[in-house]
């Protein structure tokens, strides 16, 4: 609790993320593989000093190791199938001395698949997506303006299949928003004053369903919107 006005209609438990940048002056990479997941890191100048890149991803494979114990297993004969992913990516243009600007976008998706009984299979998916275009303007040593813009979208789909008769549940949240904050910094004293708009929109369970050829009517689901500002 008692985060700071700045985080305006949170309740609780905020983490702040912050992804770095690129570097200007050379290229650089690193990969790492563990038991049960792999990522890769690359970094460097698109034109040096100016404009920068940095891409990393990472993706389990606990999917292709799972199988090797479920196989032989009496319950789960026919395996369970899960992995997941994350692909960041950022660039970094120094317009000027005083002014900068980033783009950011970050990609995420679960993906689960429970096939034991022979003629019922269940998935369950949910993914991330954000995208921001950041500009950051320095007045002095001690006084910037730093804006944003930006969009999140998270999915989630809820599937079974029984024998020939399938359906599918998904809620959808996805959030526009721009935001605006100047710091400002005089002796011990620290101010910061912005403003935030944000629309969202909400799709709670749409259900689809379908046997054979046939689809069946589900009446759709209307989007729910609702704006904030701070």
């Amino acid at each position: 609790g008692g985060m700071p006005a700045s985080y305006g209609g949170r309740l609780s438990s905020i983490l702040e993320v912050k992804s770095s940048a690129g570097n200007f002056r050379e290229f650089n990479g690193e990969a790492n593989i563990g038991f049960v997941s792999g990522n890769l890191m690359l970094e460097g100048p698109i034109i040096k000093d100016k404009l920068s890149f940095m891409i990393s991803g990472r993706r389990t494979y606990i999917d292709a190791v799972s199988q090797t114990f479920t196989e032989h297993s009496t319950i789960f004969n026919t395996g369970i199938d899960y992995f997941f992913y994350d692909l960041n990516a950022r660039a970094d243009w120094r317009i000027t001395e005083r002014d900068r600007v980033s783009f950011s976008h970050y990609s995420g998706k679960d993906d689960f698949l429970f096939n034991g009984v022979t003629s019922m299979e269940n998935t369950m998916d949910w993914r991330n997506n954000i995208s921001s275009m950041q500009w950051e303007h320095v007045f002095s040593e001690n006084a910037y303006l730093t804006t944003h813009v930006y969009r999140s979208n998270y999915k989630m789909n809820f599937g079974a299949r029984i024998n020939d008769y399938l359906f599918n549940i998904i809620s959808e949240i996805d959030d526009w928003g721009v935001k605006s904050n100047f710091d400002l910094k005089s002796g011990k004293n620290d101010f910061q004053i912005g403003v935030e708009a944000i629309q969202h929109q909400f799709l709670p369970n749409q259900m689809r369903a379908n046997t054979f050829d046939i689809e069946l009517d589900f009446v759709e689901q209307e989007r729910l919107s609702a704006r904030e500002y701070a």
